[in-house]
């Protein structure tokens, strides 16, 4: 089962918080510090945040659950792996789009010069 997002905590204490109230409802989460921190020896970095995993399948209970304690403005937007990767697959053929008519582009020029 894939781990998604739902909320982003703002320090440990917040995280460690809304991981206990998840655990204490059932739902299995988890949560790390998403900065340089850890890489720098294990300080916590001023800008870091604290993202709340929860498994796919239990998305909607865990977004109630933190809505509950921290209010709606803190959970994460929820994406759908597939939306994602759609966007993806659209973004890489724009590119794809825009690095080709460029190319025919210099050809054309090339050959008129």
């Amino acid at each position: 089962m894939a781990a998604v997002v739902v909320a982003e905590a703002r320090n440990p204490l917040e995280a460690v918080l809304w991981v206990d109230a998840l655990k204490a409802a059932g739902i299995r989460a988890t949560s790390f510090e998403r900065s340089v921190g850890p890489a720098m020896g294990g300080a916590t970095a001023l800008f870091a945040s604290f993202p709340v995993l929860v498994p796919s399948d239990s998305i909607g209970a865990a977004r109630s659950v933190i809505a509950d304690i921290a209010g709606a403005t803190r959970l994460s937007a929820y994406r759908d792996a597939g939306d994602a990767r759609s966007r993806q697959t659209q973004a890489f053929g724009l590119v794809g789009a825009i690095v080709a008519f460029i190319i025919v582009a210099a050809v054309i020029a090339r050959l008129l010069a």
